[in-house]
């Protein structure tokens, strides 16, 4: 089961499998935009909800699209900047009050957010991009990991093959797709790509001489 890449105004859909359902609302994108199909003009045109009538607005809606009574794990995606995070909290929390959900996540927030968030009710993870391209949340200067280890939240790592770039399966900014959004990020972008992809080669050749490719799932 599963919603177009991450293309939805009310409704993203991650993951669901043995039982378990993680959902996540924030993000809003036209659906002029969404009615394109193009992937990199409805990155551009989505915007961030956080507010908190836009929570229980986007949990209800989530609940009524997939049939079910509760989701597992509800994520705040991204932040908005303008809605306090206690704000937000407090509407997640009514939600697992209701029994609507069981367990409250964010992504990306600060340090400083997410204790700010754990202060209101404990998180149960914090999602991050974390590879060799995206390494900030180890930083002193972000102290994500840290921060999450003093607190006892889980961290949640998003794109760990570095949005495609570890499958081996794309070797130009060609190989996309002319409607995927990775096209609209820098990593990819043709001024970077084939330095980018000399990290990818050198890792794969650490990987080939001293690990098994089992363990590795062949890359």
């Amino acid at each position: 089961m599963s919603f177009k890449r991450g293309m939805s105004d009310v409704i993203e859909f991650i993951w669901m499998d043995m039982g378990l359902i993680s959902l996540q609302f924030g993000n809003r994108v036209p659906k002029e935009a969404l009615a394109s199909g193009n992937g990199v003009d409805a990155m551009k045109a989505r915007t961030i909800d956080s507010t908190p009538e836009y929570c229980l607005e986007a949990c209800e809606l989530s609940l009524k699209k997939l049939g079910v009574d509760y989701i597992d794990l509800y994520y705040a995606h991204r932040i908005d900047g303008v809605t306090p995070i206690e704000k937000t909290m407090e509407a997640l929390v009514k939600l697992k009050e209701a029994g609507k959900i069981k367990h409250i996540g964010l992504s990306e927030p600060s340090a400083t957010t997410t204790r700010r968030a754990h202060a209101i009710h404990p998180l149960a993870c914090v999602k991050m991009e974390y590879s060799p391209f995206s390494m900030d949340i180890e930083s002193p200067a972000t102290s994500i990991l840290s921060t999450c280890r003093e607190l006892g939240i889980s961290i949640v790592a998003y794109s760990p093959m570095g949005r495609g770039f570890f499958t081996g399966a794309y070797r130009s900014s060609d190989d996309f797709d002319v409607n995927d959004m990775r096209r609209a990020l820098p990593r990819f972008g043709p001024e970077n790509f084939a330095k980018n992809l000399e990290m990818v080669d050198e890792l794969r050749r650490v990987a080939e001489r001293e690990a098994f490719r089992g363990r590795l799932g062949g890359v």
